[in-house]
């Protein structure tokens, strides 16, 4: 379930939701249609950490010097962009309803990665018990985004049940 603090994915496009309409009207159980969307939904973020991003139209912008040196150094090897331990990319799920198809991600961090963060932290060192601001940049490295071949895919997909229901007079919707 998605915290009150995690990204989505959710549409009000018109285009969208006139299909839903149509195909709704039409179908019997309309909850399968949002899961169609939600599964389409999923497997596009999926696919962008496969592609590290070339999928929302973006290429990651590679790890800091530092933080490779620590990976290097923590034996942590070349790996992929935002797969360190791969819970972020487990994290992402997703809900339905009769009425809404949503993809998000119950990790807490997952926004500052897919919007980037550029800002001032407080570092509070345990055994002094001293605090000090750090600036902290993480770049945007875009993984859940809504796009124009993500809108269309969703349509297509929506026309070819609506196809299907009504060429062989199917009741599976």
């Amino acid at each position: 379930m998605a915290k009150k603090d995690s990204i989505c994915i959710e549409t009000n496009d018109k285009r969208i939701m006139e299909a839903l309409k149509e195909v709704g009207n039409k179908a019997k159980k309309p909850k399968k249609l949002m899961r169609i969307a939600s599964q389409i939904m999923l497997e596009d973020v999926d696919s962008n950490f496969d592609t590290q991003g070339k999928n929302a139209d973006e290429s990651w912008q590679d790890w800091f010097d530092p933080y490779k040196i620590w990976r290097e150094k923590n034996n942590r090897g070349g790996g992929e962009l935002l797969v360190l331990e791969g819970e972020m990319r487990e994290g992402v799920g997703r809900k339905v309803t009769e009425t809404t198809a949503k993809v998000y991600s119950d990790k807490e961090y997952a926004a500052i990665h897919n919007f980037g963060f550029d800002d001032k932290i407080t570092k509070h060192m345990k055994k002094s018990g001293k605090s000090f601001d750090v600036d902290m940049h993480i770049p945007k490295r875009t993984f859940m985004k809504w796009h124009e071949d993500l809108k269309q895919n969703i349509l297509d997909e929506l026309m070819a049940e609506l196809y299907v229901n009504e060429k062989y007079n199917e009741s599976f919707l």
